[in-house]
């Protein structure tokens, strides 16, 4: 039953759930924790909590402690069945007293917080410290993280950046990502962008997708590595394939330009639409509507359309306030695209646009005057 989890880390479904069903046959008590899994993340079977539950019964009647574990997570958050922090507490107590791994990752969890017991952050770290004992990366991760909200403590920061290390080497994704963007931003660590591409590609080959958008764009703007448009797409695709929204984007941007595959304008404007209606972070879907809004405004790949490229701008500020999609509405305003012309609010969007950083290619400030009443118009 161990394989279960690298073939789900593979995008194995398959092979995981056929896994499962020879072992539930055998009366394997331990494959009902696995199969709920797979109903409750709906892999390679439909999606079904109700399903899910049913499975975790079988296997917390069984006394497999791996199923308290998984049934006290559905009690914990309370998604699937009732919440109930009391039960969830129990059930991972009770998994605890069996040696259950990850157990002690969840008393320390429930105990921090006060959730079906009293908050105490000493008890919350005793847990955390016995299951760094136990090799738990779940435990090691969360002490980490515990450091690192508690800076104020001496060397914690220390502490927690040895113990991030310390499960990225048990191949946590969690902290892998975590040194990745500490390394990347600099962040309480010495800017290191080698060692941050290091981390992301660790993670990646793990499976992990955002991780590899993150190693693609490394590829894509020499961030730790040489530049090379070539591997950008390749990791970019990888991450497409596989169905990760934002992949759109990157794509996107590569076929736009021309970048390690060849120039395709149309294809590029199908990938941003894409992106605008499947991604959820608002900063990406914000981005898909600028580009589709820029395409769309000066018809490229795309028949010329001021009125949709409007659309779009304001679509993209409705997901985040980007400047340059206030640059943009700013043109539509002061020339009319669009919309009725109204250079006073070009103006008001030029502004806001500046003050984001937003460069104004046209110089269109430099061109308007305001007098003494605040009308805005072209100088003579």
């Amino acid at each position: 039953m161990k394989d279960i989890d690298r073939y789900i880390n593979k995008h194995q479904y398959k092979k995981a759930y056929n896994i499962c069903y020879k072992a539930i046959l055998r009366r394997d008590k331990t494959a009902y924790k696995h199969m709920g899994d797979l109903y409750l993340a709906g892999y390679f079977v439909e999606k079904s909590p109700k399903k899910a539950l049913e499975y975790y019964q079988k296997g917390v009647e069984a006394q497999d402690y791996d199923a308290y574990i998984a049934m006290g997570i559905l009690f914990l958050e309370g998604t699937s069945i009732k919440r109930d922090l009391e039960e969830a507490y129990s059930l991972f107590l009770e998994a605890h007293s069996n040696g259950a791994k990850d157990a002690s990752f969840y008393m320390g969890y429930m105990t921090l917080n006060g959730l079906g017991c009293i908050e105490s952050f000493d008890e919350a770290e005793r847990f955390f410290l016995e299951g760094r004992e136990k090799g738990e990366v779940k435990s090691i991760y969360a002490l980490a993280s515990l450091y690192l909200k508690n800076q104020t403590i001496s060397n914690n920061v220390m502490k927690a950046v040895s113990l991030l290390k310390e499960a990225a080497s048990l191949n946590s994704i969690r902290a892998l990502k975590k040194l990745g963007d500490m390394y990347f931003a600099g962040e309480n660590v010495e800017q290191d962008l080698e060692y941050a591409f290091t981390c992301y590609m660790k993670a990646s080959m793990l499976g992990d997708l955002e991780s590899t958008i993150n190693v693609g764009e490394a590829y894509c703007y020499g961030d730790g590595v040489e530049i090379c448009y070539n591997k950008a797409y390749k990791y970019y695709n990888i991450a497409l394939n596989h169905g990760y929204p934002t992949a759109y984007n990157r794509m996107g941007d590569l076929l736009f330009f021309g970048r390690g595959v060849k120039k395709d304008l149309i294809k590029a404007y199908e990938y941003y639409m894409e992106a605008a209606q499947s991604c959820e972070v608002s900063e990406e879907v914000s981005y898909s509507y600028f580009c589709c809004g820029k395409m769309r405004y000066y018809g490229e790949g795309i028949s010329q359309d001021y009125q949709k490229a409007f659309e779009f701008f304001n679509k993209s500020l409705d997901a985040y306030d980007l400047g340059v999609a206030h640059l943009y509405i700013g043109k539509c305003y002061i020339y009319g695209h669009g919309v009725e012309q109204n250079i006073k609010e070009g103006y008001d969007e030029l502004l806001k646009a500046q003050a984001l950083g937003s460069i104004d290619d046209e110089n269109l400030l430099d061109m308007l005057v305001v007098d003494m009443d605040g009308n805005v118009g072209f100088k003579n």
